[in-house]
Order: C-alpha cells, then structure tokens, then sequence
C-alpha cells in the first residue's frame, strides 16, 4: 500500500502487484480443477511469484472452428465439413473426426507430399553441392536451407530413392553435401548450429571431428548461460574445451568461433538446442562411436534438469498469462515451444530411452498431461482463420542481429506445427483427434498457396527464348510478399506434411483396432515368443524348426527393415538386402490344440505391432446376403493399416475348392472375391497378415499356388525335446530333477537306477511316431503331469508308461480323420 515507507522502488512493487494478480486468478481455478492441489501447496510450492512452477489445472477456453471452406482448383479434393453439421458415416456421435474423413485428408497430404522431390530439386546447386534458400538471389549455399532438406529427404527417404543417397553417382549424393556444410563457415549461434548437430549426426559425420565437438560444446555452453547456469562453476569440463577450440582447435592452428554470451533466450531456441542435443546423445557415427564423450555426460545431464525445470515454468506462466487476459504478456510461441521442451525433457520420455545418463533421469519432472492439453486447447484456439498463426515476437530478439530478410526472425507456423505434431504425437496420438479441423484448415493454406517462380537462364537473343529452372514451394507469411519460394519454408511445410502423414495413419488404427476388438502394439517383448514350445518342421524334404523358420524369413527382415538407416531406404537395401525379402502374408496350417493363434498373437508381440483377428463372423455381421459388400468394407479398413498382424481364423468357407461340383456359384465367387482382396492386402505392404486354418487341403488351388502367399508353414505339435525340456523344467520346479527310477535291464536281467528325465525321454521317444507326436499341447500337458505322479512315487515304468498312454489317445483330438490330414499335410510346407 505504501511502498515508500517500506523502501521499496515503485517499479518493484508494480511488478510485485502484477504477479499477484496472475497467482490469484491461478489460484481461484487451481483448487476446483485439481483436487489434488490445496490452496496451500499451491503457494508454498514455489513462493517465486514469477514462476509459477505447481501451476497444474487451468480451466481451457472453448475450441471456436469455422467450417471449412470449399476448394477453389484442381488441385484439391472433395470437400469435407468437418467443423460442423451432423457426423458423417466415418464418424461416431461424440462428433470427432473419424475413418472416413481421416481416409480423405490423407488423400490431400499425400497429393501434395508426393511434390517433395519435383519442389526441392529446384533449390539445389550441383555446383556448390547444397541447397540455397533463394537460388535467385545469390550464388552462396544456404546452411539452414540444407540442414532442412537433408531432415526432409531422411525422414522419407524412400520417396528420395533414384534421386538422393550415398553413391557419388546420385543426383543429389549426401556424402557430398556432408562434406560442404563442413567446409562452410559455421556461425555457432543456436539455430545453424542445432541445425547443422541434427543433419550431421543423422549423416554419420566423424565423431571425432573437432568442428562437431565445438558445436556441442557451443551449443551446451550458450544454452546452460541463457537458463542461469554458471558454466565455470558447473561445467568446467565444457568451458574448457570451448577455450581449446578457440586458442586453435580448428584442426589449422586457428581459433574457432564461439558463440557469444547470452543471459537468455527464446523456447524457440531451447527447443532445437533440446531437440540437438538430444540427437547428439542418441547418435553413434558410422563407426559406431558416441557424439557425446563420456566426460560431458554429467554436464549434459545437469544442463537439460535446468531447460526441464525452465520449460515447465514458463508453461505454466504463459498460461497464466493467458487465462488471466493479460494479451501484453501472453506469447503464443513462447507457449507452444514450453510446451514441446516439457515433452522432450519430461521424465515419462527419458525413461524410455530419450537419454542415457543414469540415474539422473529420475531428476526431470513427469510429464503434466492435463497442463498438455490445455496448452493446446490455447494453441489450437488462437489459429487464424487462414489456417496459420500470429506472428509474435521474433525468434532471438536478444541476439547480436538479425540474419537475413527481418521476416526469418519469426516462427513459420508450419515450423511450428509440424514440431508440435512430431513431438505430442509420440504416443499421446489421441490428443489431436479433436484438432483435425484445425489442422485441416492448415492443410488447405498450403494448398492454396503454392508460390512459384523462373530462376533465368541461356537466352537466345534471336528468339527471345530463356531456358531456366522452375521453384515451386513456399514461402513464409511473415515474409514480405511477391517473392518467390524460400527453401527452408519449403522443407518445413513438407516435414509438417509427413507428420500430418503419421498423425492420419495412426489415428485411422486406432479407430480400426477399436472397430475389429484389435490391441495395440506397444514395445517389442520377446517374452512370449520365447515361452512358446517350438515344432518340427519340413521345407524342402529337410527337417527345420517352425519358430527358427519364422524368425528368419519373417520376423528378422522386419525388424531389420524397420531399424535398417535412413540412407539404406533410398538404394532398397537394408541390413537384410532386398527389401523383397521380407515377407508379408503367411498361411498357417495344423490341426485343432496346435496354438496357431497363441503363435500370431506372440509374433505381434515380438515385432511390437499391434494384432486383431477377423473371422467368419466379421464378414457375417450384416447377414448372409450382404457378406460380399461386408467384404470389400472390412478389406478398405484393413488396407489402411499400419504396423498389425491381422489373422485371418477359421475363414475356410470364403477359401473353398472352386472345382468342387457341390458349391454353390455364390460360393465360387466368394472365393474370388476374398483372393482378389487378399492379394490387395499384400500389394499394400504394411501388413502381416496370417490365414489359418486345419483344412490347407480344402483350400482353393489358388490360395496355395507358390506367389498367392510368401510363406506356407505346419504348426504340428511340440517338437520330442521340447517336451522333454518342459518335462525337466518340471522336476527342476519341485526340486527332484536328481530323482532316480528302477530300470530293468532285459540284457542283464539286472534292475539299474536312472534318472527320471532320461528314462522318460527314453519312453517318449520309443512312442513317438505312433502315439506321442499325436498329442497337442494342452493333451501333452495333462499327460505329462500323470507321468509326474509316476515319478514322485517311484512308479515310472514301461508299462504304467504305456498304459497311460493308450488312456490319453483315447480322448485324443488328433485321431481317425483328422490324424490323416495331418499326416498327409506334413510335406506341404514351404
């Protein structure tokens, strides 16, 4: 009231005020958002008014969308309403946009995704062996520019494959543009230098070259200054090797640059020096040495608890700011990037493998999800009708100067929303269900705005004929317009469209998953392959192992495929060759008890795909007249599948003989129907799909013809040792695998004492081909626990052995009939 009479300056007790004013609008809400947070934790938790670092449950400000508009050329698809009107048929009531309209929205970002290439080669020089941000405007290369289009070209390499790759003979070799951005001069400021970490460490630059050492330790340094750290004091090892590089560590003898001292800096800037660093720490050169040396692995560890701690505060005072309307204070940007910080450095990600600095990760705040969503309820809300984002405040206004146009010193919106959704999405995919609108809204911004442009050539002076390069691409709203196209405003729109890609594809799953009753895949686990009791098998007249078999020609080219480098994709090879070596469609065969479906579901497992089953029921829901128009709407879903094990069981009667006289014509031509879709299910090549069944016999001619499926395969019953290995386990259990039996020795007519397990092995193996080899796992199981009785009462003998035997086969699943089918099926494999 007085603060003269206390001493107190006047603009200190306005800001003081201030404050106030932000914590007790915080405080009001807090209490009856978050019932875990008392009045009195919220103030004693953090008493630095500035930040408000408890700050956990903010009332969100409703999402206010417009219909989308129509599109106006060619270029477009049909419109959908999404924003408003009743739910289509691909959505549910709650209103949120499901199949159908993610299936049509994925059409439009692959039209334009499929540009990439045609847009970018424009933008590269041959000659300088890099990518320029304006090709018109000067002849010098672009170290942004080229940094954003190596992370587009390797986050979809596959679309760069015959273009970009590793040979010299490629139109756009990477090795070669490696070797020129590190001939070019690096500014050390933090976004080229984040820029260049990402782009080198994904291009295999040699660990050990002095200029990445610098730009780590640069970027360590200038980062740990702008968040208050004393780097003398808490980072000697790093202050150090920054003095080295600039008395002469260049390698030359001459000084290196270092970045200027900065007191802050914007989360714009935290974040890629985050998104750098963490990339360093995960990265391994081509000779598999680590970016970070052992000796920085405390002050890394130190240095991302205090850019943790920063993020979270300055999220939760941005949205204080926010829901208190105080628009003077408030930053958009400031807010979006808080937010991404807090999800790359939250202690939820670093345990699963972000970081490996021991148990320093324990150290970095969890994960706030109800502070997550209501970020991007405000982020989402504030988007301009347009489809883009204010401007804000620039990107670095406390840096020394302003590099460029003034425009690339703000945040493209598409830089902004591609980091949001390659960042959130990482499973928190559903988070942005309710924000498709928006994003299509984004979508059709670029759409509709595709700059484009003549670089001139050779002009003939009689024709008047110049022959040049045509640029297509982007260019910043920020920007001053009638320019051309920018190249880094290209690349960004192109990484937010790939995830725009991931985002479609991975909500469409889970609306599939959830139609069919599918699980979700989480993190391979081998567990369950491992439990599984293999089985014998023949390929080629040669005896194998059915899981060994599945391993190699299925599972371990996945996996392969899967963690094979980005530069790999482009040539199609991998660390296991071809990429048609990996096989996509299976048949599974055997008679009933044989665990065919246990077997699918421990695959999915394995692979950490998710996994659902279709039956005959599925194609029957609509009853027995619609199966055919119920087919092809089952079959569109599951072509739209990513990353599954689909199994196919007991469908026999859509595979039926077509020879067979006795079918009806309806049965023949559901026959055809289901091999046609199978094989368009095996064109997509995103799949593994298994078709089992204990009838291959009864089968169509054309369902096993060698080319309609990769991989025929018998599950039989457990193989002779496996059974015995499960027998051992058994007495290991309980402590007797030492116990001995009476054995009589017809040769010597003497009574000997042997170990149980050899004996039973011994009785097994006499049986096998006639009686043992018939009995499916759950038999074997009830068997093998009467033949346990026997030995815990020292009663094992051959006939008690046999006598149990002919008991079990009398209830037997594999007998008569079925006991032919098998036996005959044994040779079909391949």
């Amino acid at each position: 009231r007085d603060p003269q009479r206390m001493g107190i300056p006047r603009r200190t007790a306005l800001a003081a005020a201030a404050c106030l004013c932000v914590v007790s609008h915080a405080y009001a809400w807090a209490p009856m958002l978050s019932p875990r947070l008392s009045p009195s934790h919220f103030l004693l938790k953090n008493p630095s008014a500035s930040k408000l670092g408890t700050l956990r449950g903010l009332r969100a400000n409703p999402i206010t969308s417009s219909r989308i508009p129509r599109h106006r050329d060619s270029l477009h698809a049909p419109t959908m309403g999404l924003a408003s009107g009743p739910p289509s048929q691909g959505a549910n009531a709650d209103g949120l946009v499901h199949f159908d309209e993610l299936q049509a929205i994925s059409g439009r970002v692959e039209m334009l995704r499929n540009r990439q290439v045609t847009f970018m080669r424009g933008f590269y020089n041959p000659k300088l062996k890099c990518f320029q941000h304006n090709p018109a405007a000067n002849e010098r290369p672009s170290i942004s520019s080229t940094c954003l289009a190596v992370m587009t070209i390797l986050k979809d390499p596959k679309m760069w494959t015959g273009v970009a790759g590793r040979a010299s003979t490629a139109e756009i070799c990477l090795p070669d543009m490696r070797d020129s951005l590190m001939e070019a001069e690096w500014s050390m400021d933090p976004v080229q230098t984040s820029q260049l970490l990402i782009a080198m460490t994904r291009l295999k630059q040699p660990a050990d070259s002095p200029k990445m050492q610098a730009a780590i330790t640069n970027l360590m340094i200038s980062t740990a200054s702008a968040s208050g750290i004393d780097t003398k004091k808490k980072m000697p090892v790093s202050v150090k090797k920054l003095k080295e590089w600039a008395s002469g560590g260049d390698g030359q003898g001459k000084g290196g640059k270092v970045a200027s001292a900065r007191t802050e800096q914007s989360m714009y800037l935290t974040y890629w020096c985050t998104q750098a660093l963490f990339e360093a720490l995960q990265g391994f050169d081509a000779e598999g040495r680590p970016y970070v040396p052992s000796d920085q692995l405390a002050e890394m560890s130190m240095l991302l608890e205090r850019v943790s701690a920063l993020a979270y505060d300055e999220l939760c005072r941005q949205l204080a700011f926010n829901y208190a309307g105080d628009n003077a204070k408030f930053e958009l940007v400031q807010l979006a990037y808080a937010l991404l910080v807090h999800f790359e450095t939250s202690g939820d990600l670093t345990k699963e493998g972000k970081m490996n600095l021991g148990s320093n990760d324990d150290r970095m705040p969890p994960l706030n999800m109800k502070l997550a969503e209501k970020a991007l309820d405000v982020i989402f809300s504030s988007q301009m009708e347009n489809g883009l984002w204010p401007q804000g405040t620039p990107i670095d206004p406390v840096g020394d100067k302003v590099r460029g146009d003034v425009g690339n010193s703000f945040v493209f919106s598409f830089d902004m929303l591609g980091s949001l959704l390659a960042t959130i999405s990482r499973g928190h995919v559903e988070l942005f269900r309710q924000y498709i609108p928006q994003i299509h809204t984004s979508l059709k911004w670029a759409e509709d705005n595709v700059v484009e442009s003549v670089l001139s050539g050779y002009c003939d002076v009689d024709t008047r004929v110049s022959s040049g390069t045509f640029l297509r691409g982007w260019r910043s709203n920020h920007l001053k317009d009638g320019g051309g196209p920018i190249m880094w405003c290209t690349a960004q729109v192109f990484l937010a469209l790939t995830q725009m890609r991931v985002l479609l594809s991975e909500l469409t799953n889970n609306d599939i998953l959830m139609e069919f009753g599918g699980v979700h895949g989480i993190e391979p686990d081998a567990t369950a392959w491992r439990q599984l009791l293999d089985a014998d098998l023949e390929l080629q007249g040669e005896p194998a192992s059915l899981k060994q078999s599945l391993d190699d020609n299925l599972m371990t080219p996945i996996v392969n495929m899967e963690s094979r480098d980005p530069l790999d994709s482009m040539t199609g090879l991998g660390l296991s060759g071809s990429s048609s070596s990996v096989k996509y469609s299976l048949i599974l065969y055997g008679p009933p008890g044989t665990a065919k479906t246990t077997i699918c579901t421990s695959m999915a497992k394995k692979l950490g795909w998710s996994f659902m089953t279709i039956d005959t029921a599925d194609f029957l829901a609509e009853g027995l007249a619609h199966v055919a128009s119920r087919m092809t709407y089952i079959f569109d879903k599951l072509k739209a599948l990513q990353r599954c094990v689909i199994l196919f069981d007991e469908v026999e009667e859509f595979c039926l003989d077509r020879e067979d006289k006795t079918l009806t014509m309806e049965s023949r031509m559901l026959t055809t129907a289901m091999l046609t879709q199978l094989n368009d299910l095996r064109r997509q090549q995103k799949c593994v799909f298994i078709v089992a069944t204990n009838r291959l016999r009864s089968f169509d001619a054309a369902v096993t013809r060698p080319g309609r499926f990769d991989l025929i395969y018998l599950v039989g019953t457990p193989a002779l040792k496996e059974r015995h290995a499960r027998f051992v386990k058994r007495l290991e259990n309980e402590g007797i695998h030492n116990i001995t039996q009476p054995v009589f020795d017809a040769s010597t007519q003497k009574v000997t004492q042997e170990l149980a397990s050899d004996v039973v092995y011994e009785y097994l193996l006499e049986d096998w081909d006639n009686h043992v080899r018939f009995l499916n796992f759950a038999e074997n199981e009830a068997f093998m626990e009467s033949v346990m009785a026997l030995v815990r009462s020292k009663q094992l003998s051959r006939e008690a052995f046999q006598a149990l035997l002919q008991r079990t086969m009398v209830t037997a699943t594999i007998q008569g009939a079925v006991k032919e089918e098998y036996v005959q099926s044994m040779q079909l494999s391949r």
